[in-house]
């Protein structure tokens, strides 16, 4: 398990990664290609506490007083609290905890990685969410943040990314769609192109007009779909034609061409 919270780990990865992956015929291709490195959503699965060898010092250092003060009210058992001091302090301490987390991830995980994607001609595209740490700060530092379909439960969710993404200045917020618990291989296209459209609503799009991207005959398939009409002759790479989707009365914006993004 590499560390997030650490300098010492990313750099671990970058290393591994500049000694054995990249070569100069990647490094060739990559600079040819373009586009982002990707990161899924952050599954780190422990029923301790997070835990980086810095993070005592760096919480004194951020937070004015030792951790061990509150450790505690801060240790969990199963994910489970196990002590707790009057409430004031515990929800302090415990606010301090994962705030130090956060800024310790957000600062040597998402921002090392994505000064380093620069270095590459790279961006970085990532889902900075699955640990108590501040998402809507990580999409702010990432080029494209993202969120799916599978895991966000609400509009909200895709809101609190948009809003760091726009506090950026960013233009896109991905979505990984069409993951839908109960569904799976179920949907045709037009409801897919329904569903993505609530998306849109909650700020998943690249930029402000909202826009959707289906294979082959979407524009037959999405026709029925309300506050969505399909436009021919999107260019997909190379491999087949799709139809471009926004809510009728806007302007279709242009796209570019994606044939060299990953599908």
């Amino acid at each position: 398990m590499v560390d997030h919270f650490s300098r010492a780990g990313t750099h671990a990865v970058i290393d591994f990664w500049e000694r054995r992956l990249l070569t100069p015929s990647i490094r060739k291709l990559l600079k040819r290609s373009g586009g982002a490195l990707f990161e899924d959503s952050i599954e780190i699965e422990s029923d301790a506490l997070p835990w980086t060898p810095e993070l005592p010092a760096e919480f004194e250092r951020r937070r004015g007083y030792p951790l061990t003060d509150v450790l505690p009210v801060v240790v969990l058992a199963d994910e489970d609290p196990v002590f707790a001091f009057d409430p004031v302090l515990t929800r302090h301490a415990r606010k301090d905890y994962w705030d130090t987390v956060s800024e310790l991830f957000n600062e040597h995980h998402f921002t090392a990685l994505r000064d380093w994607a620069h270095s590459l001609g790279l961006r970085l595209r990532a889902q900075p969410y699955g640990l108590q740490t501040d998402a809507i700060e990580a999409a702010a530092i990432l080029d494209v943040p993202e969120g799916e379909s599978l895991g966000f439960k609400n509009l909200d969710d895709y809101r609190c990314l948009a809003g760091g993404r726009d506090m950026a200045g960013g233009a896109v917020l991905s979505c990984e769609a069409g993951g839908v618990p109960g569904r799976g291989l179920h949907d045709d296209v037009a409801q897919a192109a329904a569903d993505d459209g609530r998306r849109v609503r909650g700020g998943a799009q690249p930029d402000g007009a909202a826009r959707l991207l289906v294979r082959e005959r979407a524009g037959r398939a999405v026709a029925g779909v309300r506050g969505v009409h399909a436009v021919r002759g999107v260019r997909w790479g190379t491999r087949s034609r799709g139809a471009r989707a926004s809510p009728p009365g806007t302007t279709s914006p242009t796209f570019p061409d994606i044939s060299r993004e990953s599908t």
